[in-house]
């Protein structure tokens, strides 16, 4: 009879626990869609899971002991098989290139861009970090040593050697245009016809050699000037406002806007949260900076200069690169692969509607001067690493290319184009981290963009 009782009374907690568990999933669900953000549909699978479990558990408390003990067994067996697949679909989605590469990966240069500079200057030769505009959008300026920018500098400091990342135990180094850009400083003045590229880390050149990266094989296969205003880190803001104070001065016959599925959106959230940025989305608003460089260029020198800023980039560049072994663990007890082949996965919240808006004043600023304006989708590791069901719905992509083309703006899809197409798709993705294109990666998307423009 005692351990009739015991039994009773474990199963009982057990069951209420259970009960707590998935009203917390139901409370924590409704809370995200109605005052966070959620996909709606992800919302709707919670709360019946939640629900359905609650009324299960719920049926147990009123069974005999006996049977409530075998359905508890019986769920246990059931998450144990549950958890069997994850494990099983873990091993299936694995990138197979990425662990015949471990090696190489282990021994990843994990010195920071300070100690890297320090490294430069023995040899007496001044480098300087790539400092991401979006770095400042909290701050609503330049916090310096002392001083304090009220601007949003939308490059890196001018006429310096800047650090962009590291590769392969290489730190690729390029030198800044006049402007802090990653460009030949003569494309300004060439009197070729030019094209401009706007974009975040993927169209700045992360992580290859210069020469490898879109706008240089761009330039080169197309013989013009192809002048990069992207930086690491943008979101369509800043896009927006890179295009907004620099391209007028060249006046573009093409200018590319280069988005990259992975956060694009998610960064437009927080763009849309500054003061300053929010106002480019209104005609004739400029901070002038192409006439304020020395002074952009004296705040972002003053704000390196902070120990606390010095010491925080130094625990985040060790942070940055990691081999995947604890990230194939989170993902296996999320239930992540499980949950993403059953649709359960929101890779992204839904598009803002300020999306389309920032897509129809790039396309007005670049008709102004009669110049073309050419939508590039950039697609992500994950959308191949993964099963997907549907390529269109993935990370909202149809929802978006509907807003771009609803804004009268070409798409080039390199998906379809490239990623689709190509017989091993991972393969066109950097081994070290599962982020970024190879060079060969980059290559084609060139090829697609100069192609695309070309039929049409």
């Amino acid at each position: 009879m005692r351990i009739l009782k015991q039994e009773v009374t474990l199963s009982t907690v057990a069951i209420y626990v259970a009960i707590l568990v998935f009203f917390l999933i139901f409370i924590s669900a409704n809370y995200r869609f109605f005052y966070a953000e959620m996909n709606k549909g992800l919302y709707v699978r919670l709360n019946l899971f939640s629900i359905v479990l609650i009324v299960f558990s719920t049926i147990l408390l009123f069974l005999k002991n006996k049977a409530r003990i075998n359905a508890l067994i019986i769920a246990f067996l059931l998450i144990l098989s549950v958890y069997t697949v994850e494990v099983f679909l873990s091993f299936s989605y694995i990138n197979p290139i990425k662990f015949q590469n471990k090696e190489r990966v282990s021994n990843y240069d994990y010195r920071d861009d300070y100690e890297i500079i320090n490294e430069f200057a023995k040899n007496s030769i001044e480098v300087v970090p790539a400092i991401p505009p979006a770095s400042f959008l909290d701050m609503g300026g330049v916090v310096g040593k002392g001083s304090f920018f009220s601007a949003i500098p939308l490059s890196g400091i001018s006429d310096k050697k800047t650090i962009l990342c590291n590769r392969n135990k290489q730190h690729i180094v390029y030198d800044s245009d006049r402007y802090g850009f990653n460009n030949k400083d003569s494309a300004w003045d060439t009197n070729k016809s030019k094209w401009v590229l706007v974009g975040d880390a993927f169209t700045h050149g992360s992580c290859v050699n210069t020469e490898s990266d879109i706008a240089s094989r761009l330039g080169v296969k197309e013989g013009r000037a192809v002048i990069n205003l992207s930086y690491g880190g943008n979101g369509p803001l800043l896009d927006l406002a890179a295009l907004t104070e620099y391209a007028t001065i060249v006046r573009p016959e093409k200018v590319f806007w280069i988005y990259h599925e992975s956060n694009d959106l998610t960064i437009l959230k927080e763009e849309l949260k500054n003061s300053i940025l929010v106002q480019y989305m209104h005609s004739g608003f400029s901070q002038d900076l192409i006439n304020k460089q020395k002074k952009i260029d004296q705040s972002l020198l003053s704000h390196l200069t902070l120990e606390e800023l010095i010491n925080k980039n130094r625990e985040l560049g060790k942070g940055q690169i990691k081999l995947a072994d604890d990230d194939y663990m989170k993902r296996a007890l999320k239930l992540y692969n499980l949950q993403e082949k059953l649709g359960l996965i929101s890779h992204q919240s839904s598009t803002p509607e300020e999306f389309q808006d920032v897509i129809k004043r790039a396309n007005q600023i670049v008709s102004s001067w009669g110049g073309e304006l050419y939508f590039v989708y950039l697609p992500m590791y994950l959308r191949y690493s993964s099963q997907i069901e549907s390529h269109d719905m993935y990370n909202h992509k149809k929802q978006v290319l509907d807003m771009v083309q609803s804004s009268n703006v070409s798409i080039i899809d390199i998906h379809n184009r490239v990623f689709e197409e190509h017989e091993n798709s991972l393969g066109l993705f950097s081994h070290e981290d599962n982020s970024y294109y190879t060079s060969e990666g980059y290559r084609l998307v060139s090829q697609a963009i100069s192609n695309f423009v070309k039929d049409n």
